[in-house]
């Protein structure tokens, strides 16, 4: 995804969950065998570490939240291509476990940010993706995550974020809420959502409103840039799936 200047710290925090990401891959491989596919982080890694940074939330905690949904969603991916793949060359047993190897190193970061406010929001995500897999699995091989799944888990992430940095109950409203037209558009740029497209405009505007309360800065103005690089350049399918 093209994106605007990003400042130094924002580099230093996606590059660290990177890392973390692809050091865990890298150790779950070589037990399993399991082979991952190419990791691109998500838009949701780079609203979280921005909100985040609001109130000034230390970069470990940050980068241990940003990892664990970014390891959530991963895990997610994985199981939920149990249903998709009938390739022989994948091992399901392998790829069940390998899920729930990722799921319990999520789950372990999500622990060492230390605030429990946050882990509900990490249970909250769970039960999310655990009810829209279940979905899945009743429906057609066809069938894609619902447009109102993303928005559920991007205003939990953005939530979380603002517990993080004990921001106040109405700016942890804002923050989910725009969470929620963050979802959208990137479930609408990357073919997930059925929605028309005449839609877009209104979800940006009503998600950049949801800015308006929250205290000035250079981590809020990397919201606003997300939305916009997300709505300028689109995002390609493949950064979803990824997740």
């Amino acid at each position: 995804m093209t994106t605007s200047t990003q400042p130094l710290w924002l580099e230093a925090d996606l590059e660290a969950v990177e890392q973390q990401v692809l050091s865990i891959q890298q150790e779950i491989n070589a037990i399993s065998g399991f082979s991952f596919g190419r990791y691109v982080t998500s838009p949701l890694a780079r609203g979280v570490l921005s909100a985040a940074r609001l109130h000034r939330a230390g970069p470990n905690q940050r980068q241990y939240l940003a990892a664990a949904f970014e390891l959530l969603l991963l895990a997610n991916r994985i199981h939920n291509q149990l249903h998709l793949d009938n390739s022989t060359e994948t091992n399901p047993v392998a790829q069940v476990l390998a899920g729930d190897a990722i799921f319990a190193q999520s789950a372990l970061l999500a622990a060492a940010v230390e605030n429990i406010a946050v882990m509900r929001s990490f249970s909250n995500m769970v039960l999310i993706l655990s009810e829209e897999n279940l979905r899945l699995l009743l429906e057609s091989e066809s069938a894609q995550c619902s447009t109102t799944m993303w928005m559920r888990v991007y205003a939990e992430g953005l939530g979380a974020s603002g517990q993080l940095c004990n921001l106040g109950g109405n700016e942890i409203a804002a923050l989910r809420s725009f969470g929620e037209h963050l979802g959208y558009i990137v479930a609408l740029r990357t073919g997930a959502s059925a929605s028309p497209i005449e839609s877009l405009s209104q979800h940006v505007t009503d998600a950049l409103d949801d800015l308006i309360p929250l205290p000035e800065g250079e981590a809020k103005q990397q919201l606003n840039d997300l939305i916009m690089d997300l709505v300028s350049a689109g995002i390609e399918n493949r950064n979803l799936t990824t997740q």
